[in-house]
């Protein structure tokens, strides 16, 4: 779910039900937020575990690491844009692995694309406008990549737009930390998206068996939910920017 100029975009795939085996379509949904009315349906191309972000042009949406696609199909596109007003999404870029990260502010996206089977860091690519020609620069090899899988809970967004200070990463973020053991020293990068190179602003240990979780940017400092796997408790950490 997204929220976008007082209206909120939900999208979900259907999947094969029970013994009926009908694949149930793609969709986002415009609903209201002031009146909760579904304003619009639109037919999406059916990936899972997507990774979407929101500006004020429409709603960004890409195949994460993670995603699947409708049995017997070829291969989708992997990132797609769909504007405020649109009645069907345009394909972004067709070619490619899948989407690492995927951020997008005012009329500004950016997104972190693999080319082709490598897991490195690929390539960030910044779009100043849906039809713009994107700059597409290869990332900083010394930095581990920055995945969302596109899960949900416990799946921690691994960039940020920060105001003031441009895209902030956490590295190796939660699939970095998931089912380690020991302490899990955490890195908070700052992303250069014209050259790609990555900049340590700050560093921190999560405890033993610390699952990095959820993360919000507050006042000037990032704010970060780590937990135990299996637990209901937690730590929460405040990261001065």
């Amino acid at each position: 779910m997204w929220s976008l100029s007082q209206r909120a975009l939900l999208y979900d795939v259907g999947i094969e039900a029970g013994a009926v085996k009908s694949q149930l379509p793609a969709e986002v949904l415009r609903v209201s937020l002031a009146t909760g009315k579904v304003l619009a349906t639109v037919r999406m191309p059916s990936l899972t575990r997507v990774l979407l972000a929101a500006n004020d042009d429409g709603l960004w949406f890409a195949a994460g690491q993670e995603s699947g696609w409708a049995t017997g199909s070829s291969k989708p596109p992997i990132l797609y844009f769909l504007g405020t007003n649109a009645i069907r999404p345009e394909v972004i870029q067709q070619k490619g692995q899948s989407v690492n990260w995927l951020v997008a502010s005012g009329h500004t996206a950016w997104a972190n694309v693999l080319a082709g089977n490598s897991t490195t860091t690929g390539q960030t690519v910044t779009f100043l406008t849906p039809a713009s020609k994107p700059l597409a620069v290869v990332g900083s090899p010394n930095t581990p990549p920055l995945i969302d899988i596109g899960e949900g809970p416990p799946d921690a967004t691994p960039v940020l737009d920060v105001p003031g200070i441009g895209l902030i990463g956490v590295s190796p973020g939660w699939l970095g930390s998931a089912g380690r053991l020991p302490s899990q020293q955490q890195q908070i990068v700052k992303i250069d998206p014209a050259t790609g190179r990555s900049t340590i602003i700050a560093t921190f240990d999560l405890q033993p068996r610390a699952v990095y979780m959820a993360n919000v940017v507050y006042g000037n400092a990032l704010y970060v939910l780590a937990g135990a796997n299996g637990s209901q408790r937690g730590s929460l950490y405040r990261i001065a920017l």
